[in-house]
């Protein structure tokens, strides 16, 4: 059977990198890679190049890729290799302006001070849930309802469940988590702005 999946990590000098299944079967095991798996010869591997692909066990139970292919050509004049820095960087923007935000808004008293308080422990939460879910999925075990993470980020645990994804790389590939993920932050964002006016206070 074949799957598709997207590379997350890839080390040129040797030759060999890790692939992200996006096939809900397969869980969140990482599927390792090497150029050798490739069934034909062709440009080299980047991350976040979409494959094709055969899953084997190697005599250690490891799961490795085999009889690969490109989903979608890649290109290197048009793909960077500082993509992944900058998207990274980029989020880590976007955690610092929220917590600026709220300083703000405590600071001119539209917000009590306990309400800082909830997204730091939230936060915290959430980033241990995500990887109590990853340790789940990689030993088999029940998992935790994607509701349960949604909703954690949409009370104001985003910021961990956004760290979460990059340091866990758990729940970072499926596209369809990202896209109700994103939602909840932009709500989240909404909400507390609502809560910051006069009206509700």
């Amino acid at each position: 059977m074949r799957y598709q999946g997207q590379v997350i990590e890839w080390n040129d000098d040797k030759g060999y990198g890790f692939i992200q299944p996006l096939n809900p079967g397969q869980g969140e095991n990482r599927i390792f890679l090497h150029i050798k798996s490739f069934s034909q010869r062709g440009p080299r591997p980047l991350a976040g190049a979409l494959l094709e692909y055969e899953v084997i066990q190697d005599s250690k139970g490891r799961l490795n890729a085999q009889r690969v292919s490109y989903v979608r050509r890649q290109s290197a004049q048009t793909t960077k290799p500082s993509a992944t820095g900058q998207s990274k960087a980029w989020r880590g923007w976007l955690i610092t302006l929220y917590g600026a935000f709220i300083m703000a808004l405590q600071l001119t008293h539209q917000l009590p001070v306990w309400a800082i308080a909830i997204p730091v422990l939230l936060s915290g939460l959430t980033y241990l849930i995500y990887d109590m879910d990853k340790k789940a999925a990689q030993q088999g075990k029940q998992r935790i309802p994607e509701k349960n993470l949604h909703l954690l980020a949409l009370m104001g645990g985003w910021p961990g469940a956004l760290l979460a994804q990059q340091k866990l790389r758990h729940k970072s590939a499926k596209t369809e988590f990202q896209q109700v993920f994103w939602a909840t932050v932009m709500m989240n964002w909404v909400l507390l702005i609502i809560l910051s006016m006069p009206l509700f206070r």
